[in-house]
C-alpha cells in the first residue's frame, strides 16, 4: 500500500531545482567499534542527467541541452553515540557531463565540483533507523564550447539532502545503480546503488519571466512596457513606469516522463512586498501556461518593491530503504524584481495600518477563558462585579511613515473625564488599566507623529455595565 508522508523541502532561488537524498547503511558493526574518531566513507558513481537552460544577460531563455554524464560522491558520517551525528560531509565531482542542444547544435559541458562539511547537523530520525540531513545549496559551472569559442556565463545549481543510516548492522555492499519504481510499476526520480541512494530531478524552468507596467515616461504607446530591474516607479511627480504593475510567468504545470523536460510545477504564485508587508497581487492564468500577479504597492521613499513569484513542485520518494513512499514539495522562489521611488518634494504623514485592542476573556465567547482576546467595539469590560474582558486592555498599533522618518506614538484612554493610566507610553505594543466609570464608555485611540504631520486613529469604545448595588 503507498503512504503518503508531505515533507516541505527547501526553497531555491533560480530557475533549476534540483534535490539529493543520499541513504547509508550502517557504519559500525558493534557498539564498541562505534566509539572511533574515523567516519564512515562511502564512495559511489551515480549517473547525472538533466535539463539545463541557457539565459542570456537579460534573462532570457536562449538554449538549453540534455546534459548526461557521472556525479563521483563521497560522503563521511561520523557519530560516536546512537541517536546523534556529530559530522556529515558530502563532495561531489562533475565527471564527463555533457550535452548538445537539439535545437542549434551548440555544445555544452557541466564541470567543477560542490561539497558541505556538516558539524552537528540537525537531522530528523527515520523508523527505519535512518537520518534525514536538511538540504544544502549546490552549484557548478555551465559551459558553451565549440562550435562557439569556450566560454562561461552560466552555472547550474540547486540542493542536496542526505538520508543516512544510524549506528548498527555493516553497509551493504556497493551494486550496479538503478532507477527505483514507485508501487505502480512507474519510474521515480531516485537511483539505488545498494549502500547509496540518491534522489534527483529537474524541475521546469520559466520560458517567460517578467514585470511589465500599465505605462509611464520610458514605454513606447502600442508595445508592451517591461519594467527593467532597478527601476524607477512614478510617485505622482517623478518616475518612468507607473503603477500597477504586472508579474508575467510562463511555466509548464503538467506531468512529464523523467528525462523528458523536467517535472510540471502545481503550483504558482505571484509576491509583491513593500519592507516587511506583503500585498497579494492574486495570481491569475491567461490559458495559455502564464500566469499574471497585478501589484499596486504604497509609495514609500526608503523601501523597495519587491516582486517575485513562487513555483511548487512534487514527487515521491522512499523513505529509507523501506516500501513507503513520502510525497516531497519543493519550493522555487525565483529571481526577486526590486524596484524604487523618487523621495517626494512634500512630506506625506504616517499611515496607521491596524489598531487593535485585546484584554483576558473572563467568558468563552470568542475565545477561551483566560486567554488574551481581541476586542470589538461595543464589548463589555469587568466593572469589579461582572463584565465578559477585564479591566487592563493591550493595545498595539502597526504604522509606517513612507519617507521613513522616525515616529512618535501617543496612546489615549479615557472614560469621560477620567484619564486611565497607561503602561509603555510612546510605544508600540502599550497597556491600559480602566476603572469602573458608568455610564460612560471607555475611548482609547493612538497619535502618530513624525517631523510634520500626526495622523489620529478612530476611537475604539468599550462599556461598563451597571453595578446594581
Amino acid at each position: 500500500m503507498l503512504r503518503a508522508i508531505r515533507s516541505k523541502a527547501v526553497a531555491i532561488r533560480g530557475f533549476l531545482f534540483l534535490t539529493f537524498a543520499m541513504v547509508f547503511a550502517g557504519w559500525s558493526a558493534t557498539a564498541g567499534s562505534a566509539q572511533s574518531d574515523q567516519p564512515r566513507t562511502v564512495e559511489v558513481d551515480v549517473p547525472f542527467e538533466m535539463m539545463a537552460p541557457w539565459y542570456t544577460a537579460a534573462g532570457e531563455l536562449e538554449d538549453e541541452a540534455l546534459m548526461r554524464g557521472t556525479l563521483h560522491v563521497t560522503a563521511r558520517t561520523w557519530a560516536k553515540t546512537p541517536g546523534h551525528v556529530d559530522r556529515f560531509a558530502l563532495h561531489a565531482n562533475a565527471v564527463n557531463i555533457k550535452g548538445t542542444s537539439a535545437t542549434t547544435g551548440q555544445r555544452f559541458s557541466v564541470n567543477g565540483s560542490f561539497g558541505y562539511d556538516l558539524r552537528d547537523p540537525e537531522v530528523t530520525f527515520n523508523p527505519d533507523g535512518t537520518f534525514n540531513v536538511p538540504p544544502q545549496p549546490w552549484k557548478l559551472k555551465f559551459h558553451k564550447v565549440d562550435p562557439e569559442p569556450a566560454r562561461l556565463t552560466n552555472d547550474v545549481f540547486g540542493s542536496t539532502g542526505a538520508t543516512a543510516a544510524a549506528i548498527g548492522p555493516p553497509p551493504p555492499i556497493s551494486t550496479p545503480c538503478q532507477r527505483v519504481l514507485d508501487p505502480d510499476g512507474n519510474p521515480t526520480p531516485t537511483i539505488f546503488c545498494g549502500n547509496f541512494k540518491i534522489t534527483y530531478f529537474y524541475t521546469q524552468k520559466p520560458t517567460l519571466y517578467r514585470v511589465v507596467s500599465s505605462g509611464g515616461a520610458a514605454c513606447t504607446p502600442g508595445t508592451i512596457c517591461v519594467v527593467p530591474d532597478g527601476a524607477t516607479l512614478f510617485n505622482g511627480e517623478t518616475g518612468d513606469y507607473n503603477p500597477p504593475l504586472f508579474g508575467m510567468i510562463r511555466i509548464y504545470t503538467g506531468n512529464v516522463p523523467w528525462g523528458a523536460g523536467g517535472q510540471g510545477a502545481y503550483s504558482v504564485k505571484w509576491h509583491c512586498r513593500v519592507g516587511g508587508q506583503e500585498f497579494s497581487p492574486g495570481t491569475i492564468s491567461s490559458g495559455s501556461g502564464t500566469y499574471i500577479g497585478r501589484c499596486d504597492p504604497p509609495y514609500s521613499a526608503t523601501l523597495p518593491v519587491e516582486m517575485w513569484a513562487e513555483t511548487k513542485f512534487r514527487y515521491w520518494d522512499q523513505i529509507g530503504y523501506t516500501n513507503v513512499y513520502q510525497e516531497i514539495t519543493a519550493d522555487t522562489t525565483e529571481r526577486v524584481f526590486r524596484f524604487k521611488w523618487d523621495r517626494l518634494a512634500i512630506n506625506l504623514p504616517p499611515i496607521i495600518q491596524a489598531v487593535t485592542i485585546r484584554s483576558t476573556a473572563r467568558v468563552g465567547v470568542r475565545c477561551p477563558i483566560g486567554s488574551l482576546c481581541e476586542l470589538n467595539d461595543g464589548d463589555i469590560l469587568f466593572n469589579g462585579v461582572e463584565g465578559d474582558y477585564a479591566a487592563t486592555v493591550s493595545m498595539e498599533v502597526a504604522a509606517v511613515d513612507p519617507e521613513g522618518d522616525p515616529m512618535t506614538i501617543e496612546w489615549f484612554c479615557k472614560s469621560g473625564s477620567t484619564i486611565y493610566n497607561i503602561t509603555n507610553q510612546g510605544s508600540a505594543n502599550a497597556q491600559c488599566s480602566t476603572t469602573y466609570n458608568y455610564p460612560n464608555p471607555v475611548d482609547i485611540y493612538v497619535r502618530v507623529t513624525d517631523s510634520t504631520n500626526e495622523v489620529v486613529s478612530d476611537p475604539r469604545q468599550f462599556y461598563f455595565l451597571e453595578r446594581l448595588n
